[in-house]
């Protein structure tokens, strides 16, 4: 690498870690605020005393001022009208703030623990802070709350006591501002007590001190070199050091406050580790692969050392490397092939970046990328920003045997000896690790389950036989579908399988001609009005409406035996043997069979026609007045038959059990009917073309008792969308009520859907269903 572009990169470097500082003035460890919502000063107190506990490992107490009694209240109100001003009322004393009646018990309610509090002689482990009990609990609360979230966001502890700041002038604006000096860290302890109260306490958490490096930098601008805090080094010894660096600026003093607050270090801890000073001599931080690309000239990117073309160069392009790259891989978890071709990338040495929302398998990717990196005798540092990230990493990586090569370094739980406690734990683990048993069976029977799922992926790939323009896949998914829509009918539709003949080569042109051809036949059963089976009808069979010469013969023999019973009736009439019958009943006799005889041609017709029905009917006739009856408005209906409809029948329409398959599909369209007359009245007219599953989403939301669940967003789409299709008279039922209507809903919906596609209809007769819309 030329001097030019190390001076370069060694430049870009110092003005980064410069904006990591932030030395102007809005930076919190340059200009502390005190702020009263989210810290607490202390008051009376020594504050190298308290600093000695707290390192010794003891833990304080907070002590609050004590409330005042009522009779309390009321002395102090008379005896100081003068400040509270007006008259005091006993019903109603006016309430001083705990500073006013921490100064009336004589507490040394002064924040710069100087000389005043130097005569307090304290031993107990107690911090006092100047408020009330109720007002310090509620302020613990939130700041133990806010250094909670900071280790979850960030996974750094924030929470700080800070011993003794700096008061600074700035020259530009003459304003006084005061910077942090020490900092310990610090955490807060719940403990319950008694009478159910709770006892809130401040301990050291073991952590290094932090030195505010944003104050020395800035007071390097003032030629004021900042000492830090030895090891070892009592604390009012330091306050005089500081004190002696600053003694040529008479207006700037070193304050000697004790205040628990949230400061940030992990900008700083950044600077630190970009220092160069901090990085060995043989491997300097500006000769870094890494640093280089980032902040080298552009022209300089191809320079930088590492072969970023030899991945490229050197990988298998071929089809069964990339369906066996997962297998060379020594992946822990799930990968897809785009996270497996990151992986690949990645531990080739190559950098890249990974970006994705959440839930697309990013960490898993980064725990396979440890996983492999592990095996390949390599140490993984893991850094994230977000405390989360590195706990679901290290979930993961616990959940899969692995939990033994994690160590936890991230700042709230680097104390010394349990970081020392977890390496000796690691080394002992180390001795008792076993090679896995048949590793190289696994990956053979990896191999082949893979081997037959490719199989299978290429067997539903390809086209389907008998389905035109189709797929396997795509002939599964629309069998799905008609599963789900016919619902309890697939078992009729099941057992009429054996009489379905496979359609071979049946484009959709074709498929589209059976369907009007059924639909013609079925609306012309429909309009015979057939009960029972097909062959019972008087015309079935029937394919030309003219008689045939056999016929004609047949009906005239007919039409003779009716004409020589009447000539026998005729001769009986008028014997004159018939004694018991008088005169005029014989010539009424007479008159009838003349009459009779003058129809004589019309009598044998109907002979003809009784005895050919009797004939293709299979079935004997009385000769009666109510037969002939029968048998004329038989004719009349016979007369009225679609011959050119007949005409068109195919001989499957007379099949076993057509006929009944047909009636059943008319019975369910009646009942879609009747169902829609009762839905009618509580949904508007468009609900019937609803999604099924949506209703079904709808009805599940709706369905739900948890009282929650009607918060979430999932319930609230589902009350609009069933309000979209409920009338204005049912939109204030309760959600129980609104549930059960759209189950109906959905249970009609699918009736309906089922009907228009029944797919038995369509396999015998060669013609779609008819689609009958209801009313």
């Amino acid at each position: 690498m030329q001097v030019q572009d190390k001076e370069h990169i060694e430049l870009r470097l110092d003005r980064l870690r410069q904006k990591l500082l932030d030395l102007s003035t809005a930076n919190r460890m340059l200009s502390f605020q005190h702020p009263r919502a989210s810290c607490l000063r202390v008051i009376g107190d020594l504050p190298h005393r308290l600093f000695d506990l707290l390192t010794d490992g003891s833990a304080l107490t907070f002590e609050p001022v004590p409330e005042p009694t009522v009779r309390e209240l009321a002395a102090f109100n008379t005896r100081n009208l003068d400040q509270i001003g007006g008259e005091t009322n006993p019903k109603s004393p006016v309430q001083p703030d705990a500073v006013m009646w921490a100064r009336h018990l004589g507490y040394k309610v002064n924040y710069d623990l100087t000389a005043d509090a130097e005569a307090i002689e304290r031993t107990d482990r107690k911090i006092q802070i100047p408020q009330f009990p109720e007002e310090l609990e509620i302020r613990l609360r939130q700041i133990r709350a806010s250094a909670r979230t900071a280790i979850e966001e960030s996974g750094a502890n924030m929470l700080y006591l800070a011993f003794g700041f700096l008061e600074w002038r700035d020259p530009q604006t003459a304003k006084a501002h005061q910077a942090p000096l020490v900092m310990l860290p610090v955490e807060i302890e719940r403990e319950p007590a008694r009478g159910g109260q709770f006892r809130t306490r401040v301990r050291w958490t073991g952590e290094e001190m932090q030195p505010n490096l944003s104050l020395k930098k800035k007071l390097e601008d003032f030629n004021i070199d900042l000492p830090f805090l030895e090891e070892d080094q009592p604390l009012d010894d330091y306050f005089e050091q500081v004190a002696e660096a600053i003694r040529h600026k008479p207006d700037w003093t070193v304050r000697r406050y004790v205040t628990l607050g949230l400061f940030e270090f992990g900008k700083i801890l950044l600077y630190l580790d970009l220092a160069p000073e901090r990085w060995p001599e043989d491997a300097p931080i500006a000769g870094n692969a890494l640093v280089r690309e980032i902040l080298g000239r552009s022209e300089n990117f191809e320079d930088s050392g590492d072969d970023n073309t030899a991945f490229s160069c050197d990988r298998d392009e071929s089809a069964q490397a990339f369906e066996h790259r997962d297998l060379k891989l020594e992946l822990v978890d799930r990968a897809d092939s785009s996270q497996c071709e990151a992986l690949e990338i990645a531990l080739a040495g190559r950098n890249l970046i990974i970006q994705g929302p959440p839930g697309t398998g990013k960490s898993q990717t980064i725990t396979n990328l440890v996983a492999a990196a592990l095996a390949q005798g390599k140490s993984v540092l893991f850094v994230a920003e977000k405390l989360a990230a590195l706990e679901v990493v290290r979930r993961r990586m616990r959940d899969l045997g692995l939990n033994d090569f994690c160590l936890e370094l991230h700042s709230h739980k680097t104390r010394k000896t349990e970081v020392l406690e977890d390496i000796a734990a690691r080394i002992r683990a180390g001795e008792k690790i076993t090679p896995p048993k048949d590793f190289a069976g696994a990956l053979t029977r990896l191999a082949d389950r893979r081997a037959k799922l490719s199989a299978y992926i290429d067997m539903i790939s390809r086209p389907a036989a008998g389905f035109q323009g189709l797929v396997v896949s795509d002939v599964l998914m629309k069998a799905g579908q008609a599963r789900r829509r016919l619902g309890d009918h697939v078992r009729a539709v099941e057992a009429l399988r054996e009489d379905f003949h496979l359609p071979s080569n049946l484009d959709w042109t074709g498929f589209g001609d059976a369907k009007g051809r059924l639909r013609l036949i079925t609306a012309a059963i429909d309009d015979l009005n057939v009960e029972g089976s097909a062959f019972g009808h008087v015309w079935a069979g029937v394919s030309s409406g003219k008689v045939l010469p056999y016929d004609k013969a047949h009906l005239a023999d007919l039409a003779r035996q009716w004409a020589d019973r009447i000539d026998t009736l005729i001769a009986t009439l008028v014997d004159p043997g018939l004694k018991r019958l008088s005169l005029e009943d014989i010539e009424s006799a007479l008159g009838s069979v003349f009459d009779v005889a003058q129809h004589r041609p019309d009598l044998l017709r109907a002979d003809e026609v009784a005895q050919s029905v009797e004939r293709i009917l299979e079935v004997s006739l009385p000769r009666t007045p109510t037969t002939a009856h029968h048998l004329k408005s038989l004719l009349e209906t016979a007369s009225q038959a679609p011959f050119d409809v007949l005409a068109l029948r195919k001989p499957e329409i007379l099949a076993e059990g057509a006929c009944d398959l047909l009636r059943g599909h008319q019975d369910r369209i009646r009942a879609l009917a009747e169902g829609q007359d009762k839905l009618a009245a509580t949904f508007r007219d468009s609900a019937p073309s609803s999604d099924p599953d949506d209703l079904e989403e709808w009805w599940a939301a709706l369905s739900q008792r948890n009282f929650f669940a009607r918060f979430g967003r999932r319930w609230k789409a589902a009350m609009a969308g069933a309000n979209s299709v409920l009338r204005p008279a049912h939109l204030n039922a309760k959600p129980a009520v609104k549930a059960q209507q759209v189950q109906w809903l959905r249970n009609y919906v699918l009736d309906l859907r089922a009907v228009k596609a029944n797919s038995a209809v369509e396999a015998m007769v060669g013609r779609p269903t008819p689609v009958w819309m209801c009313r």
